[in-house]
C-alpha cells in the first residue's frame, strides 16, 4: 500500500467514526506542524488542531459520510463529505446534514495541511432563529436579484 493511501484510510477511518476515536489517534494522521483553514479559522500545529475538533466531539452527535472516492496525487488529495449533527440546542436533537469538501497536503505519511470548505452560515448561523431569517431573506434577494440591473446601474 502506497503511504499515501495509508494516509487516506487513516483519515476516512478517523472522521467516519469521530465520536468514537481517541484525540490521540490524530498522532498518526496528522504531522505535528500540521496547519488546517477551516471557516472557523487556522489552526497551527498539532495540539491546537486537537483543541479546534474537541468542541465537535464533545457537543454534537457527529457522523461523517465520505461521500466520493479521493481524488489524489502523490503529495495531496481531495475527498467531499456530508456531514451529519445534531445538537440539543442548534438543532433541538433532530439530525441536520451539511455538505463539504477537504483538502489536504501530506509530508513524510502524514497530513501537513488541511483545508475544509463548506458553508459555515449553513452549519451555524441560519440554525440561530434570528440570524436563519435575515440569512434567508439575504439568500432570496440574491437569488431573485437580477445580474444586468446591477451593471446597468454601475454605467450609468
Amino acid at each position: 500500500m502506497k503511504m499515501i493511501d495509508k494516509t487516506i484510510s487513516q483519515f476516512i477511518d478517523y472522521y467516519s467514526e469521530i465520536n468514537m476515536r481517541p484525540p490521540h489517534i490524530l498522532n498518526e494522521i496528522y504531522h505535528p506542524d500540521v496547519i488546517l483553514i477551516d471557516p472557523f479559522g487556522c489552526y497551527y500545529g498539532l495540539n491546537k488542531l486537537k483543541k479546534a475538533l474537541s468542541p465537535l466531539v464533545l457537543n454534537l452527535n457527529v457522523h461523517y459520510l465520505l461521500t466520493d472516492e479521493p481524488l489524489r496525487n502523490d503529495r495531496s488529495f481531495a475527498i467531499t463529505w456530508t456531514l451529519y449533527w445534531s445538537h440539543p440546542i442548534l438543532t433541538f436533537n433532530t439530525i441536520a446534514e451539511l455538505n463539504g469538501c477537504t483538502y489536504a497536503c501530506i509530508y513524510k505519511g502524514k497530513i501537513i495541511s488541511q483545508e475544509n470548505y463548506y458553508d459555515l452560515g449553513e452549519f451555524l448561523y441560519e440554525k440561530i432563529p434570528l440570524l436563519k431569517c435575515a440569512i434567508k431573506k439575504i439568500k432570496i434577494n440574491q437569488m431573485n436579484e437580477d445580474p444586468d440591473a446591477a451593471s446597468d446601474s454601475d454605467h450609468g
